[in-house]
């Protein structure tokens, strides 16, 4: 009897072995008999030198993944192995962080491949919402994978908190609620998958507490923990967010205002998304569908030199059961997946959108701060109709109606463009501004382009009244983003401002104001419209923000200014101030931080946590004010100068330093 059982057991055995490596054939491996590593989130069954000896110093492994809905293989790298991945079924979501910054996202759908060279951290996720995903992964290692495997949650595990701290500008206490023994598995999965975004693990932004959220969500979602002081704090923030105070009588009134907002990439030249408003009045939001397409195209076309042919539809406003209104969209065009969504996420913190939420307000029948001011209001009004802001008078429109521009050396770009309806003496006074203005342009179009300078060459009169304008472009790196950037300049707000300063003159201008400019256009956000207000708050509160200077006062400019990086993350600077009020100026630092906040987290997707924190007012001998700065939380050095540079050429920072005038009496 115990032989029969011997020999049964012996058989067992060979059965057992051959189920996955063939006795006859060692060339043979049956993979998918197996045990596969299994996880929450998913499997992972594997053929490398231990499994299928043959393969020893061969340089040749390879693993069979599936996700299920809403798992993600955790961010990691391989430091001595590339790798090929086939989507066998389903949709994946993939991110890839390589050198000088380089982020990008992408979909890969069945039948698609994608290569990862060695090194490059990355992960991707299960982009389908019903659908499991199944890849096959090829490995240039014969190795173990969990041998060439290094994952985030182990990586910071091991790294001090006093580290964390200091690598990302923030204070400790921020860091703290990191386990620091969390078991790392390879796949996990999110808890909640009805927020699904896989281009960012994050759930949501809040305004105001970006940081902070932006953070705990990235790290702490990962590894499947997330504090519940956390979520009380955010809901507390966006309570407090969505208040102010009404000038006249103190009392507290709701504004209008994002709650949440979602986008998530859909195919490799899509992203769709959507967003919820509270306290929006549904009809007056309906009537501003023009003008949110407008907005969140201008802001995306900023976004990189790769979505300058980005166009956004308004697919749909709906109001919910609860007086809230959602807004989706869709977005097409897109060349670059992380600048877009970065920038999608940041849209409702911009001057222009608040602008819009101004206009969508709830009105309870109150209006606040409205008095005497509102003849400003009704002077933009007609500015607005008639688009003063793109250089109208007297029904001319000052334009360009075409632009040509191409490269004459490795290094240099030369290029005209025919302006109509405008006075050759008031252009070529503006030569200068020209100039600043494209340089300003290229050198935020790529990192390669931060030493571009453009020279404004002529001004020629022609026969028919048009005039046209030759420039050449010096210190080239990038010439395809250069190109492009070229082209879209004289659709950029600056641009236009330059505009309707050299329009044909008829007398007096359409909304005509006294600081100078010969032109009042009621706003800042170059949409030819005027809702009351410069300041972003999207509300009219009865200030004067310096467009209109009636009441004695000079104008206030900077003279100097000056920043430079100081280290990895952060840049200090300081600009100069002449005819500022230093106790007005004071008054304004909240206002200096929020414009050169938003100025830099729109500057580059790698600068998007950015905060600014204006140090110290000084009165100089000569009068001049100086205001220091420092700002923490660079990803991208380059676009974050020349951002800190042109912030001052800004219509927002414009407006704040007309609320810090001197009194000529």
């Amino acid at each position: 009897m115990l032989c029969y059982l011997g020999f049964f057991v012996c058989i067992a055995n060979v059965l057992s072995v051959s189920s996955y490596r063939s006795v006859e054939h060692e060339n043979l491996f049956h993979l998918s008999k197996t045990k596969a590593l299994t996880y929450e989130g998913g499997n992972i069954w594997q053929a490398d030198e231990t499994s299928f000896p043959i393969l020893k110093n061969q340089f040749g492994s390879m693993a069979i993944l599936t996700l299920k809905v809403g798992g993600i293989r955790q961010p990691h790298w391989h430091p001595f192995a590339w790798e090929l991945n086939y989507v066998i079924s389903g949709k994946a979501e993939w991110s890839i962080v390589g050198t000088n910054g380089q982020h990008d996202s992408f979909i890969a759908n069945v039948g698609d491949l994608v290569f990862i060279p060695r090194g490059i951290f990355h992960y991707f996720a299960n982009a389908d919402s019903e659908e499991e995903l199944k890849v096959l992964i090829i490995f240039n290692s014969s190795q173990v994978v969990e041998d060439d495997d290094i994952g985030i949650v182990p990586s910071l595990n091991e790294i001090p908190i006093d580290i964390l701290a200091a690598s990302f500008g923030m204070p400790k206490d921020y860091f703290k609620d990191i386990p620091r023994n969390a078991t790392s598995t390879p796949i996990i999965i999110r808890k909640d998958t009805k927020h699904r975004n896989p281009s960012l693990l994050r759930k949501r932004d809040v305004e105001k507490s970006e940081q902070f959220t932006d953070f705990l969500f990235d790290f702490c979602v990962v590894q499947q923990k997330m504090s519940s002081y956390c979520f009380a704090f955010v809901a507390i923030i966006a309570v407090i967010g969505t208040i102010v105070v009404d000038d006249a009588s103190g009392t507290l009134i709701p504004t209008c205002s994002v709650a949440s907002h979602s986008c998530s990439s859909t195919d490799a030249q899509t992203i769709t998304g959507s967003f919820i408003m509270i306290n929006a009045d549904f009809t007056l939001l309906t009537s501003q569908k023009a003008s949110l397409i407008s907005c969140f195209t201008n802001q995306l076309r900023l976004s990189s030199s790769l979505n300058i042919k980005v166009t956004v539809q308004v697919q749909a406003i709906d109001q919910l059961s609860n007086g809230d209104c959602r807004v989706s969209y869709k977005c097409s065009g897109v060349g670059h997946h992380p600048s877009a969504l970065s920038c999608l996420k940041a849209t409702p913190n911009c001057d222009a959108f608040k602008t819009i939420l101004g206009k969508c307000f709830r009105s309870s029948g109150t209006k606040v701060g409205v008095g005497l001011p509102i003849l400003g209001g009704l002077l933009g009004a007609v500015g607005g109709i008639l688009k003063v802001g793109s250089g109208i008078v007297g029904g001319l429109l000052a334009a360009v109606t075409s632009h040509t521009c191409s490269s004459t050396g490795t290094q240099t770009i030369a290029g005209s463009f025919i302006i109509v309806s405008v006075d050759l003496t008031l252009v070529t006074a503006q030569k200068a501004s020209i100039a600043s203005c494209f340089t300003s342009q290229l050198r935020l179009s790529h990192s390669l382009n931060i030493k571009a300078i453009v020279e404004v060459q002529g001004i020629d009169h022609l026969d028919n009244g048009d005039c046209r304008v030759s420039y050449k472009c010096s210190g080239v790196g990038h010439h395809p983003s250069a190109l492009t950037c070229l082209k879209a300049t004289p659709n950029c707000d600056a641009f236009k401002t330059i505009l309707g300063k050299c329009s044909h003159s008829s007398g007096t201008q359409v909304g005509e104001n006294n600081n100078g400019d010969g032109q009042y256009d009621g706003n800042s956000n170059g949409d030819g419209q005027y809702d009351g207000s410069n300041n972003g708050d999207g509300q009219y509160d009865g200030s004067n923000n310096g467009d209109v200077q009636g009441d004695g006062s000079v104008d206030v400019t900077v003279t100097s200014n000056t920043c430079a990086s100081t280290d990895s993350q952060t840049i200090d600077g300081s600009f100069d101030i002449c005819n500022a009020d230093l106790e007005l100026l004071k008054a304004q630092k909240d206002s200096f931080e929020s414009c050169c906040t938003n100025q830099l987290r729109s500057s580059h997707s790698l600068n998007i946590k950015i905060s600014v924190e204006v140090q110290g007012f000084e009165q100089l001998e000569n009068g001049d004010c100086r205001v220091s700065y420092k700002c923490s939380g660079i990803g991208h050095h380059p676009s974050a100068l020349s951002c800190l540079k042109t912030c001052p050429n800004t219509n927002p920072f414009r407006d704040i330093l007309g609320k810090c005038s001197l009194q000529k009496w």
